[in-house]
């Protein structure tokens, strides 16, 4: 969850930790938040509001996630192998 909205939301899926026949070191990815669509609230204050029909799960690109004019990543992960 990215707080303060119990719709928006951060991972990754998918991810490739092999290269070469071999584990990776380290593999560090930057993941951008999603909406899940579930919820109307325009602002941090608005009140529970479900929506209806249900959105499909998006990038969220809302104001809260722009910095300079670009949507910014709101989360790095980093996967590191240990021995």
């Amino acid at each position: 969850m990215v707080a303060p909205s119990p719709d928006w939301f951060t991972g990754v899926a998918s991810v490739n930790l092999a290269d070469g026949g071999s584990w990776v070191a380290r593999r560090t990815l930057t993941a951008p938040a999603y909406d899940s669509g579930g919820d109307d609230g325009k602002t941090y204050k608005a009140p529970d509001k479900d929506t209806n029909p249900k959105k499909a799960t998006s990038r969220a690109a809302g104001r809260h996630f722009v910095v300079g004019g670009r949507v910014k990543p709101v989360a790095t992960i980093t996967f590191v192998r240990k021995s």
